[in-house]
């Protein structure tokens, strides 16, 4: 379990002490995004405990989902709590320590694992939020991943989920995982994607040879297909869009946009004439790709402490960076080639919300990768 004044780690980029909500400024307010937001335990009794008219104006708004968990109740497809100015109203009459974990954290995420016997907490923001995407997706420096040592507190570890941790001690301490290594991995990943006096497909594609090297020696067996390619690029998209197309929606946007693609680049038979024209309508988009692995490999990378298997990590990343070039050049059509920066940091928010705030969609798209042929790492680099 976690313990009060345990010594631990706290890794982090360079961009997370950066992030700041800008609340009523946004433009696409994640408390109008139609999720229900689930409750902690601690927060919920807090609520349950007040009296008066904002007592019961709170408790009157808490539901209880299929889960079992409870949640606010949405009100025309958003936060009953958010008032006219775009604000959350507990957090206006009760203070930012009063809103409930998720509510506090988000767009912001964690992962424990522990290294060589100390507990380790990587946090991150994600592209589901426009202020972390600015801060993201066009930085032009190097990735910084700093770390420091802290003292536990009760807090931090109701945040940083203590049962999460107590298994990643479990499985990180073992002989068959071992963090230091998948962190060494980790980093030469980035070092090669930050190579930038090549193109960013030939990085990633690089990328992809190192994991599956990688694996045949946490393995100690050959990957014999991985690096083979087969089948069509543009075939090998679409079985990929079907894939992501058969998670469970989140965003309402997404079909739109996965209509979109199909239209603009299948059916017309444009895979590679529109996505190969990217690098001249969007300035910034080496960087983008760039950026966007590295989002990925840091935010799901250190989870093969769990599984031991790193390939289907960078298969991962490969993939949505795939899917957010095919809706760019999609966009790209649609638009006669006029992309804006922030058309890229709206279409990026759709793709993470959809995806990456369902654990379930997120291992059910690695699954894929563990159990496809169709989707090896030679087919995924031939589609770049």
């Amino acid at each position: 379990m976690c313990r009060n004044g345990d010594i631990m780690i706290v890794r982090k980029p360079h961009y997370y002490d950066e992030f700041r909500c800008t609340a009523s400024k946004c433009s696409d307010n994640c408390c109008r995004g139609g999720w229900l937001i689930e409750l902690d335990k601690k927060t919920e009794d807090y609520y349950r405990s007040l009296g008066g008219s904002i007592g019961r104006r709170i408790t009157d708004s808490l539901i209880t989902d299929e889960d079992g968990d409870t949640c606010f109740r949405l009100a025309d497809g958003q936060c009953p709590h958010l008032d006219a100015e775009g604000l959350c109203s507990i957090c206006v009459s009760l203070g930012e320590e009063h809103m409930g974990v998720v509510c506090r954290e988000f767009p912001r995420y964690s992962l424990t694992y522990v290294q060589n016997g100390t507990e380790v907490t990587e946090h991150g923001v994600g592209l589901a939020c426009e202020a972390a995407e600015a801060l993201i997706l066009f930085d032009e420096g190097k990735l910084c991943i700093t770390d420091t040592g802290t003292e536990e507190t009760e807090e931090a570890g109701e945040q940083n989920n203590c049962e999460e941790a107590d298994t990643c001690e479990k499985i990180g301490d073992s002989e068959e995982t071992d963090a230091g290594m998948l962190l060494a991995a980790r980093a030469d990943i980035i070092n090669i994607l930050e190579d930038r006096t090549r193109p960013v497909k030939s990085r990633i594609s690089d990328v992809l040879e190192y994991a599956v090297s990688l694996q045949e020696k946490i393995n100690e067996e050959p990957e014999e297909y991985e690096l083979e390619t087969s089948g069509d690029a543009a075939d090998n998209c679409i079985l990929l869009f079907d894939i992501y197309d058969g998670l469970e929606q989140l965003n309402s946007s997404w079909e739109e946009w996965s209509s979109l693609v199909r239209q603009t680049i299948f059916e017309e038979d444009g895979f590679m004439k529109l996505t190969d024209e990217l690098c001249s309508i969007i300035p910034d988009y080496e960087l983008l790709m760039e950026n966007l692995m590295k989002y990925f490999i840091f935010r799901y990378y250190m989870k093969a402490v769990w599984d031991c298997n790193q390939l289907d990590k960078v298969k991962f990343a490969a993939a949505c960076c795939l899917i957010i070039r095919q809706m760019l050049a999609a966009l790209a059509g649609k638009q006669n080639g006029g992309v804006t920066r922030e058309d890229i940091i709206k279409l990026v928010r759709v793709f993470s919300r959809q995806v990456e705030y369902s654990e379930d969609n997120v291992e059910a798209v690695c699954e894929e990768f563990l159990f496809g042929d169709e989707l090896s790492a030679g087919n995924l680099r031939n589609m770049f």
